[in-house]
C-alpha cells in the first residue's frame, strides 16, 4: 500500500490523488469481494443439498438412491401418484359409478319394460 503514502507537507491536490487511488483499488475490491461470496454462496448451497441428500438417506434407508439434489435445502421423495390419490380421477369414477348404479336399479326395477 506504498501508493498511499502521505508527504509530509500534502496539498489539496496530493490528497485528492490518494483518495482516487483508494477509491479505484476500494472498486477493486469491492468486485472481487462480490465474485468470491457469490462462489462461496453457490459453495454453501450446494454443501447445504448434500447434507439434506445424506439426512434424508439415513432415515429412509431402503429409498432408492437415485437422489440428484446439487441445490437442494430439502429433500422431497417424489412417489408414483396411485390412481385414487388424483382427485379428480376419483371424481370421476364416483360419477361413473352413481350413473351405473342408476342405470341397473332402473334395469331392475322394471323400467326398461
Amino acid at each position: 500500500m506504498s501508493e498511499f503514502v502521505i508527504p509530509k507537507n500534502p496539498t489539496n491536490n496530493d490528497i485528492m490523488l490518494i483518495l482516487v487511488r483508494m477509491d479505484a483499488k476500494l472498486t477493486n475490491v469491492e468486485a472481487q469481494a462480490t465474485k468470491t461470496n457469490g462462489r462461496v454462496n453457490s459453495i454453501e448451497e450446494w454443501k447445504t443439498g448434500l447434507q439434506a441428500v445424506a439426512a434424508f438417506q439415513d432415515k429412509h434407508p431402503a429409498a432408492p438412491p437415485q437422489i440428484n439434489a446439487p441445490n437442494a435445502t430439502t429433500v422431497q421423495v417424489m412417489t408414483p401418484n396411485k390412481w385414487f390419490q388424483n382427485d379428480k380421477l376419483v371424481a370421476a369414477v364416483a360419477i361413473a359409478l352413481v350413473a351405473l348404479a342408476s342405470v341397473a336399479s332402473y334395469l331392475v326395477g322394471g323400467g326398461g319394460q
